[in-house]
């Protein structure tokens, strides 16, 4: 989810709207202070069928609010258990910036230093969305995963120049770890 930042609880305002009391603000009395992203965190299997629920426990869970800008809202905690009998959210990851561009690369990197461990989650599909050129140009409609992961998501795959970085990583670690034995 994309939007605007207000500075408005705009929740609250919708619910005393229902309640049948008047709005408090015209539209032009409400400032815009940057744009923030929302990603919804799920223990799901992004890889069957955009989601399938994971159940089990939550060995390893680190929120990345040690990044400015970001806000995380959850129920859980590491070694909570996410079961059948509820649904699967983990969080809800809220990004802002000054800018659109600036809320998505704050989300990329949040969701690139969120630890979820013990569970399957749609983290890697979220980063693969918030990262793709039509997302960015805001291209998109509600077919986008349809459109864009015809056969289901396969997740990232790297590209020869990546492959040929990672191996070179790889040996030089354990270059590094045979000489200190």
């Amino acid at each position: 989810t994309l939007f605007r930042s207000t500075g408005l609880d705009l929740v609250q305002e919708m619910i005393r709207v229902a309640k049948g009391y008047p709005l408090r603000h015209k539209q032009a009395d409400i400032p815009i202070n940057g744009w923030a992203v929302e990603c919804r965190v799920y223990a799901e299997d992004p890889y069957k069928s955009f989601g399938l629920p994971s159940i089990g426990r939550l060995s390893q869970y680190k929120e990345p609010v040690h990044i400015q800008g970001v806000r995380v809202d959850s129920g859980i905690q590491e070694g909570s258990d996410i079961s059948i009998y509820y649904d699967p959210m983990i969080s809800k990851l809220v990004t802002h910036g000054c800018n659109r561009a600036e809320a998505l690369l704050r989300m990329e990197e949040a969701l690139d230093s969120y630890v979820i461990r013990g569970v399957t989650h749609n983290v890697s599909l979220l980063r693969e969305v918030i990262t793709n050129p039509l997302f960015i140009e805001g291209n998109i409609t509600t077919k986008f995963l349809s459109d864009v992961y015809p056969e289901g998501f396969k997740g990232h795959s790297l590209t020869e120049r990546e492959k040929k970085e990672l191996l070179a990583v790889a040996v030089s670690l354990y270059v590094a770890a045979d000489r200190k034995s």
